[in-house]
């Protein structure tokens, strides 16, 4: 269900933002998304697939040290990742599935080069529940299997955003975290954007875009 936008951003990245971050998803480079349904919150994402070891670093240092891939239900089905818990006390939140890492980690799993085994293991249609150890120092997130359409979360925006440059759904994301541990403010995400040369889009654009298309259909 599509939660009512409570402040739109309306101008803010537009379709051009979209635009880019489909061109940066294509060549797996990151992109960002901000919750301006919700007026905070911003994920950096990552194709899962070719994500690189670089790319982890950012999603570690910008992220508070959690390191999340959205997964769909084709592989939350074929890896056996339940969710973290059966109830969810906040039903609009990220649907954690249980964590992982990759069985085949020399260490704990903890490490970047790990984690990133961990990632690409979850982006991987060969894996199964046999090459992962529970629990682990990866959050998958299971998105909506409608998307934005089912879910107006950051999971799912980055799921359709991956959907719409024409690549599997599975993404490596960060929740944005400033100095102080708080969530960045959209205004030091915009000077990150520009900084790293990531483009940024919204969570309503892309609810917009993803209407529009089934409206043409």
């Amino acid at each position: 269900m599509i939660r009512k936008h409570k402040s739109r951003s309306r101008g803010l990245m537009g379709s051009e933002g979209i635009t880019r971050a489909i061109e940066a998803a294509q060549l797996g480079q990151g992109f960002f998304i901000y919750d301006d349904i919700v007026g905070q919150g911003t994920l950096l994402s990552y194709p899962a697939a070719t994500v690189e070891r670089e790319q982890v670093e950012r999603l570690v240092s910008f992220g508070c040290g959690i390191v999340a891939v959205v997964i769909d239900e084709p592989t939350a089905t074929r890896c056996d990742l339940p969710l973290m818990v059966s109830t969810r006390q906040n039903p609009n939140g990220p649907a954690f599935t249980v964590s992982v890492n990759a069985r085949w980690g020399k260490r704990y799993g903890v490490t970047i080069g790990e984690r990133l085994k961990t990632i690409h293991a979850l982006a991987n249609p060969l894996t199964s529940h046999f090459d992962l150890v529970r629990p682990g120092h990866v959050f998958p997130i299971l998105s909506h299997p409608e998307g934005l359409l089912g879910r107006s979360g950051l999971a799912e925006a980055s799921a359709d955003l991956m959907g719409l440059a024409g690549c599997p759904p599975i993404v490596a994301a960060a929740l944005l975290t400033d100095s102080d541990e708080n969530l960045m403010s959209l205004k030091d995400v915009k000077l990150l954007s520009e900084e790293t040369s990531y483009p940024l889009t919204t969570v309503s654009d892309l609810i917009d875009t993803r209407l529009t298309q089934l409206m043409s259909k």
